[in-house]
């Protein structure tokens, strides 16, 4: 069964994408968790798998976490985003680990 986020989940993870990629316009922005499976309860965090072409330091990954800031407080959901490289996220390494498999089990691209 394919995951299937409730629309309003799946709005808010298209306006965290649309800030996010502002500042990277070829990030590939994820839905994961309860709320891409459409079964999050209302205090559940929005999680958010943001891959990015080159590894990012820590105020490059700390300027998308403002940017998603006005949106936390408009909404009052805990947005988590995980950054990272593409070519890190894909190899083999990272694709065992629980993280990954979840991913790669109910995520959204949005």
């Amino acid at each position: 069964m394919s995951p299937k986020p409730k629309k309003s989940d799946r709005q808010l993870a298209s306006r965290c994408a649309a800030e996010i990629r502002k500042l990277y316009p070829d990030a590939e922005v994820i839905l994961y968790g309860s709320r891409a499976r459409g079964d999050a309860e209302p205090e559940s965090d929005l999680d958010l798998l943001v891959l990015t072409r080159e590894k990012l330091e820590w105020p490059e990954e700390d300027k998308i976490i403002e940017a998603l800031l006005p949106i936390e407080l408009d909404t009052g959901v805990v947005i988590v985003p995980v950054i990272q490289p593409y070519d890190l996220w894909y190899s083999k390494k990272y694709q065992v680990m629980p993280i990954a498999k979840g991913v790669n089990c109910d995520g959204v691209t949005v």
